[in-house]
C-alpha cells in the first residue's frame, strides 16, 4: 500500500506540473491577444447646433511601427457635418473628401510604435439623431524598409449622438414694442415770445 500511495502522489504532482506548464505557456499568448493592433475613433454626444471633435487613433502597433495609412471615416450627412480635420503624426486629412466621408492619409519612415493619434475630426450636429462613424481601412502598412507589410488591425467604430436643441438665448429675433404715441400739449410760450 505505501508504494501505491507514493505512486499516486507522484502522478498527482506530475499532473499539476503539466497543467502549470500549459497555463504559463498560454500567458504570453493571452497577452498578445489583449494587445491586438487596432484603429479606433472616439464617440461623442452633442446638442443640435453644437460642434465637437473626435480622435482617430492607431493602437498597440508593434515594431517596426505604422509606416503608411489611408483611412476613411464614413458618417451620416443627414445628421452631422464634418467641419474640420486637424492632422497629427504625419497625416494629411480632408474633411470634405466626399459628402459623407473624411479621409486621413499619412506616412512615417521611422514608424509609429504603440498608440498614435492620427487626426482630430470636428463634427457639427445638424439634426437630432445618431450617426455611426464607420472606419474603412484602405491602407495600413508597417514601416519595414524596402517591403512594408500589411497590418491586420481591428476597427473600433464610433458614434456622434445629436440630442435636443441647445439651451440659452434664442437665435430668433424677439420683437421689441415700439413706443406708442401719446397725446401731449405743446409747450406754452410766454407772452414775450420766449
Amino acid at each position: 500500500m505505501p508504494v501505491r500511495g507514493i505512486l499516486l502522489s507522484l502522478s498527482f504532482l506530475a499532473l499539476v506540473t503539466v497543467v502549470l506548464a500549459f497555463v504559463t505557456g498560454l500567458m504570453p499568448y493571452a497577452q498578445v491577444l489583449a494587445q491586438d493592433e487596432a484603429v479606433r475613433i472616439d464617440s461623442l454626444s452633442l446638442k443640435v447646433g453644437e460642434q465637437g471633435s473626435v480622435d482617430l487613433q492607431a493602437l498597440n502597433i508593434g515594431s517596426p511601427g505604422l509606416g503608411s495609412w489611408s483611412i476613411d471615416i464614413i458618417y451620416d450627412p443627414a445628421v452631422v457635418t464634418a467641419t474640420a480635420c486637424s492632422p497629427r503624426a504625419g497625416s494629411v486629412c480632408n474633411a470634405q473628401f466626399a459628402g459623407d466621408t473624411v479621409r486621413v492619409t499619412g506616412a512615417s519612415a521611422s514608424g509609429h510604435v504603440g498608440d498614435t493619434t492620427l487626426a482630430s475630426i470636428t463634427f457639427r450636429c445638424d439634426e437630432e439623431g445618431s450617426s455611426a462613424l464607420i472606419l474603412s481601412l484602405g491602407v495600413l502598412a508597417d514601416a519595414t524598409i524596402g517591403g512594408p507589410q500589411d497590418i491586420d488591425a481591428t476597427t473600433q467604430h464610433g458614434t456622434v449622438a445629436c440630442i435636443g436643441r441647445p439651451t440659452g438665448p434664442s437665435a430668433s429675433p424677439v420683437p421689441v414694442a415700439s413706443p406708442t404715441p401719446s397725446a401731449s400739449r405743446p409747450p406754452r410760450r410766454s407772452a414775450s415770445g420766449h
